[in-house]
């Protein structure tokens, strides 16, 4: 949005660029881009739609609060994921992933096309959307999700696998050197590899509803959320327009003013030279998508968050130690001769042992003799 935050998640940046009217008509470009990942610092809840005067002013209020840190925590403000950086792992787990940083990550829409795609689902009445075509925008806007996904999933094997094997190295390190040591490490990776396997079938499953099925019974969260979007597709498309006029009457209008003034003049331009909003259907209708998104998100990031909680750490937790007795068959009857030759010592490993302890002794007394001397 040029001097606006992105706001929308699916974020919303218009740009207007005309050379005649504020208003984007015929062959002039108008844009609304769609990202599905940006932070939305929402403004305070409300019941009732406002008016567009009421409205708008609520939209300037919400644009002036978002410079001023938030004193409370807010459910709607998601971390994004963006390539090229590390969301919070440490650089041996992202280089040990071999995530692709360059790859597109969110879904992302023009304004025309999002006309396009309610001129397909019209349903002949004016100034109306069919569910249809907001569902299918919500779909769209999801359709990234596998990838963070993936990647989340992937860096939790390699973190938890590698802390489980260097503990069972400490805990079993008396061993070291015999089969036994080898079969237990084997075992601890083979029961950690077939636990998460459940866990990516689990998480790909629940993705797949998600991106199946766009429903949810917390209507009221998804009104409060689609309502706050509105206001701000709303106040950053009115800043758009403001400055489509201002380059009108001078293209240079901008020059070598800073931040604040730009939008101080943005703000003095009067709305009735700008004219009614001719994509209101449109920001209607992405709000909408904004609405669901934002319940969807929260959603599935709590199930993801609650099966690894639940499944993955618990099942380490608790059930590592007895799987690994089961494995070896500490309780049949042939126990005691299952662990004595897994505990014997590799003849090869005990002559190259023995062979450096040797060495080791003459090393000693060697440096005992040219103490001496």
């Amino acid at each position: 949005l040029g001097d606006l935050p992105a706001t929308i998640r699916p974020s919303t940046q218009l740009a207007y660029r005309s050379s005649a009217t504020p208003t984007p008509t015929g062959n002039r470009r108008s844009e609304i881009i769609i990202d599905s990942d940006e932070e939305y610092e929402a403004p305070s809840k409300f019941t009732q739609t406002p008016s567009p005067s009421k409205r708008k002013q609520a939209a300037l209020s919400v644009a002036q609060s978002q410079s001023t840190p938030s004193k409370r925590s807010r459910l709607d403000k998601i971390p994004q994921y963006l390539p090229g950086q590390d969301n919070g792992s440490s650089t041996s787990d992202s280089s040990s992933m071999n995530i692709d940083r360059t790859a597109p990550f969110a879904r992302r829409f023009t304004l025309t096309e999002i006309r396009s795609i309610l001129e397909d689902a019209h349903i002949g009445l004016p100034n109306q959307v069919d569910p249809r075509a907001t569902k299918r925008m919500i779909k769209d806007s999801l359709s990234h999700w596998h990838e963070p996904m993936e990647t989340l999933l992937n860096i939790t094997s390699h973190s938890c696998r590698s802390m489980i094997l260097e503990r069972a190295s400490s805990v079993f390190s008396l061993w070291h050197g015999t089969r036994c040591f080898d079969v237990l490490l084997a075992n601890c990776q083979s029961f950690f590899d077939e636990h998460m396997e459940k866990q990516f079938s689990s998480a790909r499953r629940i993705l797949g509803i998600e991106r199946q099925a766009a429903l949810t019974l917390h209507e009221d969260a998804m009104r409060t959320a689609s309502e706050r979007a509105l206001i701000t597709l709303e106040l950053a498309c009115r800043n758009e327009r403001a400055k489509a006029l201002l380059m009108k009457r001078d293209p240079e209008w901008d020059k070598n003013l800073s931040d604040s003034v730009r939008k101080e003049k943005i703000s003095k331009v009067d709305d009735s030279q700008l004219g009614p909003n001719p994509y209101m259907n449109e920001l209607r209708a992405i709000a909408d998508v904004r609405g669901y998104y934002e319940c969807a998100f929260s959603r599935f990031v709590d199930v993801i968050y609650q099966g690894i909680q639940a499944e993955l750490i618990t099942a380490c937790r608790n059930d590592l130690g007895p799987a690994l007795k089961e494995r070896l068959g500490l309780g049949e009857k042939d126990a005691e001769q299952r662990c004595a030759i897994l505990l014997a010592v590799d003849p090869e490993n005990a002559r190259v042992r023995a062979e450096l302890e040797r060495q080791k002794e003459n090393l000693e007394k060697a440096v005992l003799l040219f103490d001496v001397q």
